[in-house]
């Protein structure tokens, strides 16, 4: 088959900087952005469904691509700042617009997942939905002596969300945002650095989510013992889902993470500087959708409060423990590295969700009903134990410069899957996390680059750039299919045993190499 694609888009930015006296600034932006896409299939073929043969691993048939969309984003920033007795005083506010169209997005996908044993998934979108968001901040630093900076400050925003009518459907006032910092200099001046700082940081809700609940959407998950591009009739509705505006969530609150960091600092001669910092990110509460009995539909809510109380709370926390080092050899040659020992656990990884591969931010699978939540606590995909980074760059003197990056880390936890009460979701069968990890990874990139100023004999910088990614290749698996069975039976055995479960699902990329050109005017 044959298809049509189409995208692009527009930025414009303008700005002005206006001194206030000696001692003060005021700065004025606004910008707009705006972008389309569209894919159509042009010949018959393309409109046929898109066939996954799970048993021969092969993909056929036609595109999962079906519609067009837009994306527009407007935002105004005004702010100032101020120098006065040893204090900088900030403050300033924004407001942005953002907007996002579909019409007729379709994805019609049968999955042959065994013998007798097919899954057809259809989903229609379609509306126009907008975002408002409003804000002011306030900060302070305050050089308290030689020694000492102390930074202070707090951010308020506000977030309204407007259904495909252009009418409110949802608003989530009284975000605080409380931001604390210091910097201390112990022994020598300008050798020691001990700092660390506290904020809490609210999450703009995507348009994605605002679609799903205020646009018209139409989702269909059927079962077949036999392949439905022959015969249509005899499908098993395992799961439906339609809706066109629906009300907004009485006291739905945002979602946000506090974050802490302590760290320090030391100069040791001229040329080398160590590090060592700590970090805790803890998240706090989180915005899904969810299965609520009460209204018989799915609603966004806060899990384990308001409509969604009969769901846990939604957990994430991130510790790491980071020591770096920088050092300068010469006058071309410089030396990074860094290593990094971390924890990530929880129920809930964030705004993509892995599980699936899918991104549905605000709107995952991850809290659709309370059967999927047994087990979903532990170690989250995003957990790596160990990571060490090295980099590292040469200037020759002669317009040749070249440089490198490397990175080595622990592999990520594998979890175990299967069937469960809610298809086309799968359950955790065992502790999220628990079943061993995938291969630590390794990553190598090259870059070389050189100044034909020398050969053009130009002002202005005319550099050839040679790069190369992922030196040698390694294809190191990244993920495995965890899904060990698809169905449950209702005395809750797993059935229909996946053939492919524990096989590699993603690799690394392979070597590629860009030639590029860079002018300077």
């Amino acid at each position: 088959w044959l298809g049509r694609e189409e995208f692009g888009g527009v930025n414009v930015v303008v700005g002005a900087t206006q001194l206030l006296g000696a001692k003060g600034i005021l700065d004025v932006s606004a910008s707009t952005m705006s972008r389309s896409d569209s894919y159509l299939p042009i010949t018959e073929p393309g409109f046929e469904p898109q066939f996954h043969d799970y048993t021969t691993e092969t993909v056929s048939g036609g595109t999962t691509k079906y519609g067009s969309g837009s994306l527009d984003r407007s935002a105004v920033i005004l702010k100032s700042s101020w120098a006065l007795s040893g204090h900088t005083l900030k403050a300033g506010g924004e407001y942005m617009t953002n907007g996002a169209t579909t019409e007729g997005g379709v994805h019609h996908v049968i999955k042959k997942m065994g013998p007798s044993r097919y899954r057809e998934v259809e989903i229609y979108t379609s509306g126009e939905v907008r975002s408002r968001v409003g804000g002011l901040f306030v900060q302070d630093s305050w050089q308290a002596s030689d020694r000492w900076r102390l930074n202070a400050g707090a951010r308020w925003d506000t977030q309204a969300l407007l259904d495909s009518d252009g009418a409110v459907a949802q608003v989530i006032p009284f975000e605080i945002q409380p931001r604390l910092g210091f910097i201390f200099q112990p022994g020598r001046l300008g050798t020691q650095r001990l700092y660390g700082s506290f904020g809490r940081y609210y999450q703009d809700l995507a348009l994605n989510a605002a679609a799903y609940f205020n646009g018209e959407e139409f989702y269909r998950w059927t079962g077949y013992d036999h392949d439905p591009r022959v015969d249509p009739a005899g499908g098993e509705v395992l799961s439906e889902f339609s809706a066109d505006i629906l009300e907004g969530t009485e006291g739905l609150k945002g979602q946000f993470y506090d974050a802490f960091t302590l760290g320090y600092e030391r100069q040791l001669g001229a040329n080398l500087k160590l590090g060592a910092r700590g970090v805790f990110r803890k998240l706090r509460r989180a915005v899904e959708d969810a299965f609520v009995d009460e209204y018989d539909d799915y609603r966004l809510g806060n899990p384990g409060e308001g409509i969604l109380e009969a769901f846990p709370e939604a957990t994430r926390t991130y510790g790491a423990l980071e020591l770096t080092a920088e050092r300068t050899v010469g006058s071309g040659l410089m030396l990074a590295c860094s290593y990094r020992l971390s924890s990530t656990r929880g129920n809930y990884q964030g705004l993509f969700n892995t599980d699936y591969w899918t991104p549905s931010p605000n709107a995952s699978v991850d809290f659709d009903h309370p059967d999927l939540m047994e087990h979903t606590e532990g170690r989250l995909p995003q957990d790596r134990t160990h990571s060490l980074k090295l980099a590292t760059s040469y200037m020759t003197g002669r317009g040749l410069a070249g440089g490198l990056r490397f990175v080595w880390q622990t592999g990520t936890p594998v979890s175990i899957r299967g069937g469960s009460t809610q298809p086309p979701a799968y359950a955790f069968l065992a502790e999220r996390g628990s079943m061993g990890r995938t291969p630590n990874v390794w990553d190598l990139d090259l870059r070389f680059v050189y100044d034909m100023r020398r050969l053009v004999r130009r002002r202005s910088a005319t550099r050839l750039v040679l790069d190369v990614f992922n030196v040698g290749s390694p294809r190191t698996p990244l993920a495995y299919d965890d899904i060990c069975c698809f169905t449950r039976t209702e005395e809750g055995y797993q059935t229909d045993v996946n053939e492919n479960y524990g096989e590699p699902a993603r690799y690394q990329p392979p070597m590629t190499i860009r030639l590029g050109f860079e002018v300077d005017f």
